[in-house]
């Protein structure tokens, strides 16, 4: 613009006179000047920046302050304003003539008199951090900054929950960052405040971060908190670059906790103030700007007298705040507002307030009309007002903050308990090694103090270690950013170390366990192996070991050598190995076996079952198990030996079956001795005796004629004889074969039941209706004659029953014969009973025919007995043929 072109005129002071004391009070630059580039105001912050006083400059031309270069961009800048008739913002780097440059961002608006004319120009200098680029440096340093910065502490991952509401939704944060600037910790407000989400935010640097004009200001102060150990210093502020690409401004407070266990950082509580920085530029155009902008503040703002204490005027945001109206805030005093413990704090920060004219007063207790405690935020500016010296107050509420805080570090608390109480160990490191965390069961186990190692490089606390995998593994865990895990024998302890390190961006997290009881196991286990493989070499049985944790099945040479299939020495293979080449009608109960003794802890089975070989044959086995388990009573593992026994099982049977005929012939010899001896005998009886007892009869008849003599001795006699003559009949016909004379298998079979009919005891009922006993051998029909005969004497002598049914019929689908005798008596225990006499001559009979007996009793529940007999069975066949 050309300097000569608008005439200037004195409504500039007057505008000045009006909105100076506001204007002092700001914490940036104001330079205001004319149409000719004359400065006419100069507020205390400029002096400060530019290191000149206000007297000394106001009156002489911006060309006087800056260089040429630099007079020409800001006198641009203005043109550009008055031709858009409105604020123009713009970040230019600028030179002064004491040789200081920096690069500072502008807000430049026109000045008009009460015509709308431009008279000038007024602009508002934001955060300018100087650098010396000119080659010397200034006797005192012109400025300081207050800095934001956001990083994070290592991340509280337990117990968030509880205040992650507050802090996410709360319009300040909180960052623990380490001594570069790196975050360990950020507060999920994170998000809503700079637009970053955790895992962008928890990669970025304070000093990255921070707008380029800022970082000068920023490394000056973080020096000065890196030497002042738990003392909050106040920051200053700067701008942080948003998540959006624009540029926030913030303010807080650095606490160095790096010396803390608990935190091993600093501590930043920060806030966007970007709002309360534009609200104080807003208040640089006119006097009814900055009335409005006081007034309708979303920040409590008052003005008060610093002699008296007493309020001068309030907006509308302190009465909401502090439930008061401007009238009552009109005869109250800041004292009022105040507990009576804060009151002294408040006095004494006030002591001096007239030597600063924007002034950071710190946090405060103050108290609502209500007796509600809150916590605010204070900063001052030192204003005339309506002519006289008063203090302008920003208050911020921090309540909520405050409280948040307070869940942080209970929550950090917790958590450093938490990481203590853990079994296994666990320390941290820095990118050089150096360890910031060493927890209790790290001292315990590798026998370390937390004193001896915090703070020092690993490798000096343990130099042997250097030799090991530790380093190696650290190092590619820093350099690829990804979680290592590893085991490692530490000789200088005798331990083996179970390793996983995570890694984040200023260092390491690592945590490590003894596992040198599991790492000797192992061994024991592989010894175990060892002695197993060889002993599955030198035998001919199939050994086998069913991990049962790992499921899995080690085989000996023998599942090759005895079955045929294919096998490798050590090679893992499925449980079906072993289950599905059982034979299907012994595999649903091998597991089940297994099971039961595990349930049982039974540590040895033995057992014989098929076993299918690779040809699809099967092998009869004698398997003999064994049983491991662990001290908790787990089984662990499963071992057997498998014997083929088939020829074994082959000739026992073929000795067995060669004994069975053995005996049968035996029993057949006996038996037919037996029945020809009875034959013999009944012929006897029946040839002889009777003969003789009827001659007597005839006798005993003749002597009954008229001339016999004594006829009742003679009657007396004939009875007795003809008696004799009918036992002799039932003797011989007991003692006879049923086919033998006249008689048959059915009438044998009827006159039996007839003869128990008559002695009353019980009531035999006989179904032998379409029965062709011509069908069967002789020495059949006698042996189901003896085993009816024997049922019978056997219900008589126990069963006490009061009927008994007898059948006997030809089942022509199997050609067997059936013979089934059934009772209503009182029962018996077959268990207890089936070693008795007549039970065991009754299956012997039947087995001699290759026969089957089946008895169905109970006690109470009557007998019921089944005979089944191979229809032509002589009692000379092979049985094992028949079947």
């Amino acid at each position: 613009m050309r300097r000569s072109v608008i005439p200037k005129t004195n409504r500039q002071a007057e505008v000045l006179d009006i909105s100076g004391s506001i204007l002092s009070s700001l914490g940036g630059a104001i330079i205001c000047a004319d149409m000719d580039g004359v400065i006419i105001h100069f507020n205390p912050a400029a002096e400060k920046i530019f290191g000149v006083g206000t007297a000394e400059i106001c009156g002489k031309s911006i060309d006087e302050l800056l260089t040429s270069c630099s007079a020409s961009q800001l006198t641009r800048l203005a043109a550009s304003a008055f031709h858009a008739n409105e604020p123009r913002k713009k970040s230019i780097r600028i030179e002064t003539k004491e040789g200081t440059a920096a690069r500072v961002s502008i807000n430049i608006a026109p000045l008009r008199d009460d015509q709308n004319q431009v008279t000038g120009f007024c602009a508002y200098a934001e955060v300018v951090p100087f650098k010396k680029t000119l080659g010397r440096v200034p006797a005192a340093e012109p400025h300081q900054t207050f800095i934001e910065a956001f990083g994070a502490e290592e991340r509280i991952r337990r117990n968030e929950k509880r205040f992650r509401s507050i802090v996410e939704n709360s319009a300040d944060g909180i960052a623990v960052l380490l001594a570069d600037g790196s975050p360990t910790y950020l507060s999920p407000s994170i998000k809503n405040i700079l637009g970053y989400d955790e895992v962008a935010a928890m990669g970025m640097n304070l000093f990255s971060a921070t707008h380029p004009d800022d970082v000068a200001s920023l490394e000056k102060l973080w020096a000065r908190v890196l030497a002042s150990p738990g003392v909050p210093i106040r920051a200053y502020p700067c701008r942080i670059r948003h998540n959006d690409g624009s540029w926030r401004v913030f303010d807080g407070t650095f606490t160095n906790l790096l010396h803390d266990p608990a935190v091993c950082g600093i501590v930043d509580n920060f806030r966007d103030v970007t709002e309360m920085v534009e609200a104080e530029e807003k208040l640089k155009s006119s006097e009814e700007r900055y009335r409005y902008l006081f007034h309708n503040n979303p920040l409590p703002m008052w003005i008060f007298d610093p002699r008296t204490f007493k309020f001068l005027a309030v907006n509308r945001a302190t009465t909401l705040q502090y439930g008061y109206s401007v009238e009552e805030f009109s005869q109250l005093s800041v004292l009022d507002i105040r507990t009576k413990e804060s009151a002294a704090a408040f006095l004494a920060a006030v002591t001096g307030q007239h030597d600063a004219v924007h002034r950071k007063a710190g946090e405060f207790e103050h108290m609502t009309r209500d007796g509600r405690i809150i916590y605010v935020d204070i900063v001052s500016h030192l204003i005339q007002y309506e002519g006289v010296e008063a203090l302008l107050v920003l208050a911020k509420d921090i309540t909520e903050q405050k409280h948040a805080n307070q869940l942080l570090f209970k929550s950090y608390k917790e958590n450093n308990r938490m990481i203590e109480s853990i079994g296994d160990g666990f320390f941290s490191l820095d990118k050089d090694y150096n360890v910031t965390y060493w927890n209790k069961a790290a001292e315990e186990i590798v026998k370390m103090p937390r004193a001896k190692v915090l703070g020092k490089c690993l490798w000096h606390s343990f130099e042997t270690a250097r030799q090991l995998k530790f380093p190696g593994e650290y190092r590619r865990a820093f350099r690829d950013q990804v979680t290592v895990s590893f085991e490692e024998y530490y000789p200088e302890l005798d331990l083996w170390l179970d390793v996983t390190a995570y890694p984040w961006d200023s260092g390491l997290s690592v945590f490590f366990r003894d596992i040198t009881v599991k790492k000797r196991s192992i061994d024991s286990m592989r010894q175990v192996n060892d002695r197993f493989n060889m002993i599955a070499r030198i035998t001919n049985d199939a050994i086998y070991e069913w991990d049962i944790q790992k499921n899995v099945m080690y085989w000996g040479e023998g599942y090759s050598t005895l079955f045929g299939h294919p096998w490798v020495a050590g090679k893992k293979m499925p449980l079906e190995s072993w289950r599905d080449n059982v034979h299907p009608t012994e595999r649903d109960s091998l597991i089940q076996v297994a099971q039961d003794a595990f349930r049982d802890k039974v540590s040895n089975i033995t057992r014989e079952l098929r076993f299918r070989c690779a040809d699809g044959s099967y092998k009869l086995v004698y398997d003999k198990l064994a049983i491991v388990y662990a001290e908790d009573g787990k089984p662990l593992r499963l071992m057997g030996a498998m014997q083929d026994i088939t020829e074994k099982r082959m000739m026992e049977t073929s000795l067995q079956n060669a004994k069975n005929r053995q005996q049968r012939a035996i029993t057949r010899a006996t038996i037919q001795g037996q029945e020809k001896e009875r034959e013999q005998i009944g012929i006897e009886l029946h040839d002889n005796i009777n003969q003789i007892l009827a001659t007597a009869s005839l006798y005993v008849e003749h002597g009954l004629s008229p001339e016999a003599i004594k006829p009742d001795i003679i009657s007396q006699g004939k009875d007795m004889i003809q008696l004799a003559t009918r036992e002799i009949r039932k003797l011989s016909h007991a003692l006879l074969p049923p086919s033998a004379g006249d008689f048959g298998l059915i009438n044998s079979l009827n006159d039996l039941a007839a003869g128990i009919n008559m002695t009353d005891k019980f009531t035999v009922h006989a179904n032998f209706k379409r029965f062709d006993e011509s069908v069967l051998p002789r020495e059949q029909k006698l042996t189901i004659y003896r085993i009816a005969q024997e049922q019978m004497n056997n219900i008589l002598k126990h069963a006490q029953c009061t009927s008994v049914r007898i059948s006997l019929r030809l089942l022509k689908e199997s050609n067997m014969t059936e013979l089934v005798i059934a009772d209503n008596g009182k029962g018996f225990n077959v268990l207890q009973k089936k070693n008795g006499v007549g039970l065991r001559n009754i299956v012997g009979r039947a087995e001699l025919f290759c026969g089957k007996v089946d008895i169905v009793t109970s006690p109470g529940n009557g007998c019921r007995l089944t005979v089944t007999l191979p229809a032509g069975a002589t009692g000379g066949e092979d049985c094992s043929a028949i079947k």
